[in-house]
């Protein structure tokens, strides 16, 4: 699937928080805490406001299909330049980290697609799916166009990409992709259509593996 544009141009940053939402459905619902970037940075707030409306849009298409579909709220976003473990990585409210931990203790998140966009920084809506229990998960994340040239060096070297997802107790679930091209600016098309690996437990750390393919 293609990529797709969220909006024009923006400003920059580095490390911002996100929006979060208490549905226990997993369906959309905007907060009453400031979202991220605040009202120094309107554009921002706008670039991030259409993303989760993008995400919205898009778990309703896949409910309508008849999908179990769980919508994530980040509460602080960033990329992760670790050497081990490149990616990005989002904290989301307790129910929906719970939600999620669940789903990847016992499915497999193989197959996925990236949008993006490179609005005054990289604003990405991970969609990933567990086409065998028909699970999908939205997650939408943003980092700084500062974090592109480290971050790609890590995952080339590691030829892999992984979405960190954070409970607000520190708890993580990580989702592997094997492309990481999708997730830079000029990456071209994001999307897979092939089964992962079986999700891992080490401790408080999960982890879904993601296959690669056209989809």
């Amino acid at each position: 699937m293609e990529n797709t544009d969220l909006g024009p141009d923006g400003g920059d940053g580095d490390r911002d928080g996100a929006g979060s939402g208490d549905d226990p459905d997993g369906r959309s619902g905007r907060p009453d805490a400031p979202t991220p970037f605040g009202p120094s940075s309107p554009l921002l707030e706008r670039h991030w406001e259409a993303l989760l409306d993008d995400a919205a849009a898009t778990a309703e298409i896949y409910r309508e299909e008849g999908w179990d579909v769980l919508e994530l709220h980040p509460t602080d976003a960033a990329a992760l330049t670790d050497a081990e473990a490149p990616g990005i990585e989002v904290t989301v409210p307790t129910n929906e980290f719970e939600r999620l931990d669940l789903w990847v203790e016992d499915g497999r998140f193989g197959a996925y697609e990236v949008y993006r966009a490179e609005t005054g920084r990289v604003f990405l809506l991970v969609v990933a799916r567990d086409e065998t229990r028909r699970r999908v998960v939205c997650v939408p994340a943003h980092y700084g166009f500062e974090s592109v040239s480290a971050l790609a060096d890590r995952a080339d070297a590691t030829s892999r990409f992984l979405t960190h997802v954070l409970g607000a107790g520190g708890e993580r679930v990580t989702l592997t992709h094997d492309d990481p091209g999708p997730f830079f600016p000029g990456g071209g098309s994001g999307s897979s259509g092939s089964e992962g690996n079986d999700a891992e437990k080490d401790g408080d750390h999960r982890t879904s593996g993601s296959g690669s393919g056209d989809g």
